[in-house]
């Protein structure tokens, strides 16, 4: 007997949720956009899941929370997938679910041009962006066993940034290692980080930003003394040690009615002469 409709969608709007995160953390995927998240049940008949591009090249992804495991299914999932190919002509199709697929069922897919995303694939794709689900369903179903990932993930962060060069030019790469950084150290208090924002002007763009709605502990604190409802960090890729101008820059940001007044500088070399370090 198949589960409702009504059923299955409440576990493939969690299910998107959670593979949107999973993309938007691997470096090959960009262009990330949950379109079930914003359309309606007709629009959801011929619009993805999740667009996205794979290595530059489209991809349509359609989520299911459950498995194609009898005729029927499989029947169905297949003709809403050839539906969408036609109405996304060029774009790869996947069919994402967080349950196992058998091997022959696989094959049949293939052989329509739909690639399956069941777990063991989605363990293989994503297994070094495990962080971003953090404790959520899909990630207790993947990835059960979290014993020894903090050191893991320090160990590949710090790896990470062994590759990046100082200056201009690898800024962006260092920015969004600093944004991966301040995830893994923050999130679960402070919110996921955003970033290359500008205010109204245009004129002060601050880095990175983390919202912080803490109800407790040191950030609630924060929040209180410091107006700091948000979190303000500027990522600094510089070769040389920083100085007064950079922190300067940093403090023209803060404003009381906006972002707050506590801001983090995220650097590789070092503050400046007299600036105090906190650890």
């Amino acid at each position: 007997m198949e589960p409702i409709d009504r059923d299955e969608r409440l576990t493939e709007l969690a299910f998107v949720n959670a593979l949107v995160s999973l993309l938007q953390a691997h470096p090959a995927y960009s262009d990330v956009d949950p379109e079930a998240l914003r359309s309606t049940r007709r629009e959801a008949r011929v619009l993805p899941d999740i667009s996205c591009l794979r290595a530059g090249q489209p991809v349509v992804i359609e989520c299911k929370g459950v498995a194609p495991a009898i005729r029927a299914r499989i029947d169905r999932y297949l003709d809403q997938l050839r539906r969408l190919a036609d109405a996304n002509q060029g774009a790869h199709v996947i069919l994402a679910v967080p349950e196992p697929v058998l091997p022959a069922y696989k094959d049949e897919f293939r052989a329509a041009g739909v690639e399956v995303w069941d777990t063991d694939a989605l363990r293989r794709e994503f297994a070094q962006q495990r962080y971003a689900l953090r404790d959520t369903a899909l990630r207790r179903i993947l990835f059960p066993d979290r014993g020894a990932e903090p050191e893991q993930r320090g160990r590949e962060l710090a790896g990470r940034l062994s590759t990046i060069n100082c200056g201009r030019e690898h800024w962006s790469r260092y920015q969004k290692w600093c944004v991966d950084a301040l995830e893994f150290l923050f999130v679960g208090p402070l919110e996921k980080p955003l970033y290359e924002l500008s205010d109204e002007p245009r004129i002060n763009r601050r880095d990175i930003i983390l919202p912080n709605y803490a109800e407790a502990g040191f950030w609630r604190y924060v929040r209180d003394r410091f107006a700091a409802d948000y979190v303000v960090v500027d990522a600094k890729n510089h070769c040389e040690r920083l100085g007064k101008a950079e922190v300067l820059q940093v403090a023209n940001y803060l404003k009381p009615s906006g972002a707050g007044m506590f801001a983090m500088i995220c650097t590789r070399t070092g503050p400046p002469p007299r600036v105090r370090l906190i650890r």
